[in-house]
C-alpha cells in the first residue's frame, strides 16, 4: 500500500502481530530488519504470509511491545543503549532473543579474553611522572559490558565448564560493582541475564537466590589478577569481591603500587587470604616488600611466592 505525503510517495506495509496489533512500517525500516525483508519477499511465493486483508503475519514469538523497542534500537548510536535506554521493568532476555530472531542483534560475540582486555588493559605507566595512570574510554567499556552480557544470553560460553564459569563470574562481578563505569540500568539488565542463564545450567547451588548470592557461595576456587586495575576499580573489587570471596582466593597477582599497602597488612592477610596458595608480586617497592615478608608466616596455605 502507498501513503502520499505532499509530492513524495512512501511505501509502507502493514504487519499483524499474533496478539492482534497492526503496525505500519516504511520500506527503509523493513530493509533494516532482515527478518521483515525475508517475510515480504516470501509473500509472492507463499499465500500464508499475508492474511485476507493483505497484512503480513508475524511469527507468534514477535511480541508487539518488544518489537517497538527493537525498532527503536535501529537508531541507537552505540551498543550500550540497548541496556541504558531500556527501563528496568522490561524483559531484557526476551528483547535480546527478539533482536537475534530479527537478525539485528550486535555482532560479533566477544571472547572472554576480549572482554577481559577491554575491562582491565587500560593501566599505563607514565615514564615522565613515574606513576601508573588509568586511560579509560568509558564508552568502549560500557559497549563491551553489553556485548558480554548479550553473549551470555546467546549461550556463547560453555556454562558447564567450571573454568569458564569462574571467568564469567569475575567479569560479571566487575560490571555489577564498578558503579563509576556502569549505570543502574546497565547493571540491572546484565544481572538479569546472568541470573537467567546461570539458572538454566544449574551452575550454582541455589537457583532461588539472586545472582550475587549464588556467586558468593560458589565452592569454586579462584585466581585474581590485580595487575591492570585502576585505584577506584580496585576499591570496588575489595569491597564487593575480595572480602566476600576470601574463602575462595587461591592465587593473587599484584603489581599496582596503591594495592600493596591497601591489602598486604597483617590484618588483611590473615582475614582475607586464608586460602591463598600462590602470590605473585610485580614492581613492589622495598618498604612494602619488607612489610609483606614480616607477615607471610600468617599465610598457612601459601606454597609459592614470586617477586618479579
Amino acid at each position: 500500500m502507498s501513503k502520499t505525503i505532499g509530492e513524495s510517495t512512501t511505501t509502507t506495509r502493514v504487519f499483524r502481530f499474533a496478539s492482534g496489533e497492526l503496525l505500519n512500517l516504511e520500506q527503509k525500516q523493513i530493509e533494516a530488519i532482515p527478518y521483515l525483508s525475508a517475510l515480504v519477499s516470501a509473500a509472492n511465493s507463499f499465500q500464508s504470509v499475508c492474511d485476507e486483508n493483505g497484512c503480513y503475519i508475524l511469527d507468534p514469538h514477535v511480541q508487539y511491545k518488544n518489537f517497538l523497542l527493537a525498532i527503536e534500537s535501529l537508531s541507537f548510536q552505540s551498543v550500550q543503549q540497548i541496556f541504558t535506554d531500556l527501563p528496568k521493568h522490561n524483559n531484557i532476555v526476551g528483547i535480546v532473543a527478539l533482536l537475534d530472531f530479527l537478525a539485528i542483534g550486535p555482532q560479533p560475540n566477544p571472547t572472554l579474553d576480549e572482554v577481559d582486555s577491554a575491562f582491565f588493559s587500560h593501566i599505563i605507566f607514565d615514564t615522565e611522572f613515574h606513576e601508573y595512570r588509568s586511560v579509560v574510554r568509558e564508552s568502549n567499556i560500557r559497549d563491551m559490558a553489553v556485548r558480554f552480557a548479550i553473549a551470555i544470553a546467546r549461550e556463547e560460553y560453555d556454562l558447564k565448564n567450571s573454568e569458564v564459569i569462574d571467568r564469567i563470574y569475575w567479569l560479571m562481578m566487575f560490571v555489577l560493582s564498578a558503579y563509576d563505569y556502569f549505570g543502574p540500568r546497565l547493571r540491572h539488565h546484565a544481572q538479569k541475564i546472568a541470573e537467567y542463564c546461570f539458572a538454566l545450567y544449574d551452575a550454582f547451588l541455589n537457583l532461588n537466590q539472586r545472582f550475587k548470592n549464588l556467586l558468593i557461595h560458589s565452592p569454586l576456587s579462584i585466581q585474581i589478577n590485580l595487575s591492570l586495575m585502576s585505584k577506584s576499580t580496585f576499591q570496588n573489587y575489595y569491597k564487593f569481591i575480595l572480602v566476600s570471596d576470601k574463602h575462595r582466593i587461591k592465587s593473587l597477582h599484584l603489581s599496582n603500587p596503591f594495592v600493596f599497602d591497601s591489602i598486604l597488612s597483617s590484618i588483611n592477610i590473615q582475614l582475607i587470604f586464608i586460602q591463598l596458595e600462590t602470590l605473585i608480586l610485580n614492581n613492589i617497592d622495598s618498604k612494602s616488600l619488607e612489610n609483606l615478608l614480616n607477615h607471610l608466616t600468617l599465610l598457612s596455605s601459601l606454597v609459592s611466592l614470586s617477586i618479579i
